[in-house]
């Protein structure tokens, strides 16, 4: 049984800099979603999408349906906000995922992806939990986006580690003012900085492609296919995706334009 796979992704920070990260419309995760079907079924499935395309044809942008179709602000307070031509939309969009469909989805915070960098090097023992220092540094920056951390990622990189460690140290003495209610916290920041005295800059700003990949490779890997194609959206010249597809054991994979 071959299976024919289509890949595209959403909230794409080719370089992470500061203007990304302070942009209005920046948004942490990047999301990569995969959908395949039985060779068979191509055709079927094929006339089906058409038909609703040709159905909201209004509703495309550039000739095509994207993202921006949804609206997510009407959805804010469910479908009882939404008039019945939006409900209908959604609904028949949903109605195109049937039992035929298989789906793959990937999503990854960009800043997780900078501190993973900041540790590469390092691993869990008996006594050290890496994966929770990482956790905490993580969370504690996407939740408070300090600021002078955030430029050094773009005006500074050498003072990006510096930074971080600034930041963790104003954290604990807030932390201090609720000393009960934060102890496990500033305990778990004082560790973090121990560790960080050895850490080094991010050797790199730009993103890499192959988690979500590596995913995918464990899901077809898992549902037992062994024959498939993995179309990718043509994004450029360097075909930057294409090669990471490549390099985490994937075959059968080519670009084409969406």
């Amino acid at each position: 049984m071959r299976y024919n796979f289509y890949y595209d992704e959403t909230e794409h920070s080719r370089e992470i800099g500061f203007d990304t990260i302070v942009a209005s419309n920046f948004y942490d995760a990047f999301v990569t979603s995969i959908v395949g079907w039985n060779e068979e079924k191509q055709l079927e499935i094929e006339q089906k999408y058409l038909a609703f395309e040709e159905k909201y044809s209004y509703r495309k942008s550039k000739g095509e349906l994207k993202s921006i179709s949804i609206d997510n602000k009407k959805l804010k307070y469910g479908f009882a906000s939404c008039n019945k031509e939006y409900v209908s939309f959604i609904s028949d969009f949903l109605t195109l995922f049937s039992n035929d469909i298989r789906l793959f989805f990937s999503s990854m915070s960009k800043l997780e992806y900078l501190i993973n960098q900041l540790f590469i090097d390092y691993h869990n023992t008996a006594f050290v939990d890496i994966d929770s220092f990482k956790y905490t540094v993580i969370k504690a920056l996407i939740v408070n986006k300090p600021l002078e951390v955030e430029k050094a990622i773009y005006d500074n990189p050498e003072q990006f580690v510096i930074e971080i460690k600034a930041f963790l140290k104003r954290k604990i003495e807030i932390d201090r003012q609720n000393a009960v209610l934060k102890e496990k916290e500033m305990d778990a920041f004082s560790q973090v900085l121990h560790i960080m005295n050895d850490v080094k800059p991010p050797t790199q700003f730009s993103w890499d492609y192959r988690p979500s990949f590596i995913g995918f490779k464990k899901y077809i890997d898992e549902n037992s296919i062994s024959e498939y194609t993995l179309t990718i959206d043509k994004e450029g010249n360097e075909q930057k995706t294409l090669h990471a597809a490549q390099e985490c054991g994937l075959e059968g994979v080519s670009e084409a334009v969406s």
